[in-house]
């Protein structure tokens, strides 16, 4: 009796390698998404933005496509950050972390925990901001990368000085500063931090100094958005020293170079240091104007401190209008946004606005309730640059409402 089956003889085709070709899929996709995201230097369309996340998603857990991923990921950091992405980007980069971490790679260890400071820095998470930039200088450190140990260390430094650590950030630019020759671009943000530290010391002569220095610095390197940063750092400086045309010249070229560059949260903050000139000159429209084209940039980016900030000012203008319904209302936004950040000196400073405002409404005992809550909060402070002169204020206003009040 015969045996035979219609497929003896054949051999079965191989079953495809799947996980090999998963590999092979993800290579070519970060390969092509890499390639579209260097096109353009300098915008980052939604499109593409979505197919590198899409892509990434994949990618950083595969130990096989690190070095091409790696490049990505930093290729994207300063693009992800100029756009405003840093909730949803943060867990990316944090991703990217742990891989460099199991695979050795401390160069970019160093790297991305200098990104993800600065994203906590911009969400006004100071005390993580000061954690990763921590990690990122002793990673730099550790390969002997001097040049960005200390721009990692600038950073600590700056945070230090929005923590009101000012003894701390000038130790840590004295370092920095050390590590750099004359001429090295890095030793701008160490000029930088002792700029705001001389203007919390009233020395503006002596901060407009600091702010040259770094932005001839930037100048010979052709950074549009630094040079932009630098500029209006001199604005502010010299609004404060009361040169309010040339202030006003230096905001509009940095508004022009962050147009240019399709930086949309540096023009928003900008735009409100422009409308604080109006509102001191009086040109109340013109600074509402100003401060109502950022409001929803911050909101869209959830950066509550420059929200709040806008709120403050919104308050003031209003107020200055006539319109003391909408001044109070906008000031108690920005009191509450103050408290859940912290910033007890912002929050005193919105709590006098708030009083005034009240006061300006007839309403005189509102006016002392929220004055007396400037001062306790006040108490907080008393050893920190600035506290007499914002006590002297508040305690005049006060004032003003027994006077008020008899």
């Amino acid at each position: 009796m015969s045996t035979e089956n219609p497929g003896d003889g054949d051999v079965p085709a191989p079953l495809p390698d799947y996980p090999d070709l998963f590999r092979q899929y993800v290579a070519r996709s970060v390969a092509i998404t890499y390639a579209a995201v260097a096109a353009d230097p300098i915008t980052l369309a939604d499109e593409i933005r979505t197919q590198a996340l899409h892509v990434l998603s994949f990618a950083l857990r595969l130990a096989e496509a690190w070095p091409a991923t790696r490049d990505l990921l930093l290729l994207l950091a300063p693009k992800m950050e100029k756009a405003g992405y840093r909730d949803d980007w943060i867990p990316y980069l944090k991703m990217g972390l742990q891989q460099s971490h199991v695979l050795g790679d401390t160069t970019v260890m160093a790297e991305l925990n200098l990104q993800v400071g600065l994203l906590y820095q911009l969400r006004a998470q100071l005390a993580q901001a000061y954690h990763y930039y921590q990690a990122s200088a002793i990673c730099f450190a550790t390969t002997g990368d001097t040049h960005n140990q200390a721009r990692a260390l600038n950073q600590q430094a700056f945070v230090a000085w929005l923590q009101r650590r000012h003894a701390e950030a000038l130790q840590l630019t004295d370092v920095t500063l050390q590590l750099l020759p004359e001429n090295d671009v890095r030793r701008a943000t160490g000029y930088v931090v002792r700029g705001w530290i001389a203007i919390d010391n009233h020395d503006f002569e002596v901060a407009e100094r600091y702010f040259t220095q770094a932005l001839q610095l930037w100048q010979a390197q052709g950074d549009q958005r630094q040079i932009a940063r630098r500029l209006r750092d001199l604005a502010d400086v010299l609004q404060l020293q009361e040169h309010y045309q040339a202030a006003i010249d230096y905001y509009t070229q940095a508004i022009d170079l962050f147009t240019g560059i399709q930086d949309r949260f540096e023009l928003a903050v900008t735009q409100i240091n422009l409308g604080v000139i109006y509102l001191l000159h009086q040109q109340m429209e013109k600074a509402l104007r100003c401060f109502a084209a950022t409001e929803s940039v911050f909101r869209q980016l959830q950066d509550h401190l420059n929200l709040a900030n806008v709120y403050t000012n919104q308050g003031i203008a209003y107020r200055n209008l006539g319109q003391f319904t909408r001044s109070i209302a906008v000031l108690h936004k920005s009191i509450e946004l103050f408290v859940n950040l912290n910033r007890t000196d912002r929050q005193v400073n919105a709590l006098d606005e708030l009083g005034m405002s009240y006061l300006a409404a007839g309403k005189v005992s509102e006016a002392t309730v929220s004055l007396e809550q400037a001062l306790t909060c006040l108490q907080k402070m008393e050893k920190e640059p600035g506290y007499r002169q914002q006590w002297e204020a508040v305690h005049a206003h006060l004032q003003l409402t027994l006077c008020a009040s008899v």
